[in-house]
């Protein structure tokens, strides 16, 4: 059966096939899966989708983002703790994590697809699908990879990676293929229109300081100081703090005399890449692939503290091809004002911009990805 007709014909699968992503945590989990929803929902309209989140997701709000039809469950485990003591209560957590994986998907279909996004939850979901006969596909985006879908790498059919770097280091035994990482439809709406929009001459350029779902202090500190140095500049600041973060942030805005847009969350981030001049903010590989399919250069801030430091690794990837700065926090929780301010400047000056050509094929990479990880899925679907 070829993809193209699968439109017209695959609602047959209701009562033999189902896909279930698993996601959970953080927006840079979560996004991608949408994403691969709203293409799987447009190639085969009738297909059962799950989303199987966590109880420890953060700061993601995904209300009007899924598409219709979209089941959404939420798999009853906390992340893992440390020490001994913690691993004994993981474990005999997970035998009950399991067993209910297991009545979930055997209730929603007979036989699947299920789509790692890595995560904590992931490992137990994919572990129960693949004890129930079902296939299972990773799902990579980062340059290091995660240490779920690591986990993960025997019981996979299929790997898919955000880079070929991605690729390589996995070494897995099945079937694998770089695709971009997935971003969503109003994001690449957004693209579009970024691409035609004109921006009137003397309208203030905007700078975005984006600390990604959660907020980020040491982000929030290092923007505030940011928008001093700017103040004497045609700059205007939009500073998402993360909801924990923003009272104190908008008084420190506020103390300052500085005028700024101080939001505790940004929803629609589409609205943002459309107006962005520079963004300054984490370097998660959803982040970075919206960024790049949108064309806004960007100063990458990696968090210092992520597992295996994959956000550095992430940021040295797409600054090599791309030419986007990096400024370290270091110490951790130590961004230097001075530093960030200069970098900013210098690209706020910039005529043309680095790396175009590249700029154009890491866009339509990212642009493509969600279809070509829904055709892959499909295949083993039908």
């Amino acid at each position: 059966m070829e993809l193209r007709q699968l439109p017209v014909e695959v609602g047959s699968l209701r009562a033999r096939c189902g896909v279930v992503l698993a996601a959970g945590g953080t927006g840079g989990h979560f996004y991608p899966a949408v994403a691969l929803a709203e293409q799987l929902r447009r190639l085969a309209p009738e297909l059962p989708i799950m989303l199987l989140g966590t109880t420890g997701d953060r700061g993601v709000d995904l209300s009007g983002q899924l598409p219709e039809g979209v089941e959404r469950r939420v798999v009853p485990m906390q992340k893992r703790e440390t020490g001994l003591r913690a691993l004994g209560r993981y474990l005999a957590g997970s035998a009950a994590v399991l067993a209910w994986l297991r009545g979930v998907l055997t209730r929603f279909a007979r036989r699947g697809v299920l789509v790692s996004f890595g995560g904590y939850a992931a490992v137990p979901a994919a572990v129960a699908a693949r004890s129930l006969g079902w296939h299972v596909v990773l799902f990579e985006p980062n340059v290091v990879p995660g240490r779920a879908n690591r986990c993960l790498l025997a019981l996979a059919d299929l790997v898919c990676a955000g880079t070929p770097e991605t690729l390589r280091r996995m070494n897995p035994r099945c079937p694998a293929l770089v695709t971009g990482v997935p971003v969503r439809d109003r994001i690449v709406r957004a693209a579009a229109v970024r691409r035609v929009a004109e921006r009137p001459e003397g309208t203030p350029r905007v700078v975005a300081a984006v600390g990604g779902s959660q907020g980020a202090q040491s982000l929030n500190h290092a923007t505030v100081k940011l928008a001093e140095m700017l103040a004497d500049r045609q700059v205007w600041i939009v500073h998402q703090t993360g909801v924990r973060h923003w009272p104190a942030v908008r008084r420190m805005y506020a103390d300052r005399a500085l005028e700024a847009c101080v939001v505790p969350h940004v929803a629609e981030m589409d609205d943002l890449y459309r107006m962005a001049d520079l963004l300054v903010m984490r370097a998660g590989a959803s982040a970075i692939a919206e960024a790049a399919v949108c064309q806004v250069p960007c100063v990458l801030i990696p968090y210092p503290h992520a597992a295996d430091d994959h956000q550095r690794q992430n940021a040295c990837y797409v600054a090599d091809r791309l030419g986007w700065p990096i400024v370290s926090e270091a110490p951790p929780g130590c961004i230097e004002p001075a530093v960030l301010g200069q970098v900013v400047i210098e690209l706020l000056e910039r005529s043309g911009r680095p790396g175009a050509g590249a700029a154009a094929e890491l866009a339509a990479l990212h642009r493509d990805a969600a279809r070509r990880v829904a055709e892959q899925v499909l295949k083993r679907c039908a």
